[in-house]
């Protein structure tokens, strides 16, 4: 007998922030998974279901809500000053954050404190000294050198591949280009950000040589 969709797990979802981020990928993916459930071996089929919207005004979500009532009729659209907290008090099992950069702590913060799990955009904050509170405060492993690593990637292919000088279009997000069988070499940076893959994070944010700035990488 197959299961049902009395009996399917489901994974409650509450997403915080309606903007461009949400329209261009969570929006497809709850939509798709609305229709189409989730499937593992372990678990057989997982029902995802948005729960609650959260943003400053809630017109977005608004809109968005009001074309896709069949999907969603039961999706809270929660907004102000106390929609977090109100978000929060609901019973779900996952937060998703797709706020401005500087608004991704305190919502993460909150609902991991609220024992939720939580997909964060990057960056998760915009400070070093947030990114290490989070992470002792939950005992969350954190990989803080993923774009001083890509960056090191590519350096060393365009060295090999003699590609210096040249305009080039390196999409910097996760498996779009394929460094292999270029091995990456921190070293190739400036010195300043080798202490991101000597270790873990540690220190504060500190000003770079010609003036840039390392914020939570």
């Amino acid at each position: 007998m197959g299961t049902t969709s009395q009996t399917m797990p489901q994974l409650r979802v509450g997403m915080v922030g309606v903007g461009m981020i949400f329209e261009e990928t969570y929006a497809p993916f709850f939509e798709t998974a609305a229709e189409t459930p989730l499937y593992d071996v372990a678990t057989g089929p997982v029902q995802v279901q948005l729960a609650a919207l959260v943003s400053r005004t809630g017109q977005r979500a608004a809109r968005y809500l009001q074309h896709r009532a069949n999907l969603f009729p039961s999706c809270q659209n929660l907004a102000g000053a106390q929609a977090l907290k109100e978000l929060l008090r609901q019973p779900l099992e996952v937060v998703c954050i797709a706020t401005p950069d500087n608004r991704h702590y305190e919502p993460a913060r909150c609902a991991l404190a609220a024992g939720k799990h939580v997909l964060i955009e990057k960056p998760p904050a915009m400070s070093l000294r947030e990114v290490r509170l989070m992470r002792e405060a939950e005992g969350i492993e954190l990989d803080g050198t993923y774009t001083g690593k890509a960056f090191a990637g590519l350096s060393r292919m365009v060295r090999e591949m003699n590609l210096q000088g040249k305009r080039l279009l390196y999409w910097h997000t996760l498996n779009s280009v394929k460094l292999h069988p270029w091995k990456v070499d921190h070293r190739l940076l400036p010195a300043p950000f080798h202490r991101y893959f000597n270790g873990c994070l540690r220190g504060t944010d500190e000003e770079l040589p010609e003036g840039g700035m390392v914020q939570g990488q």
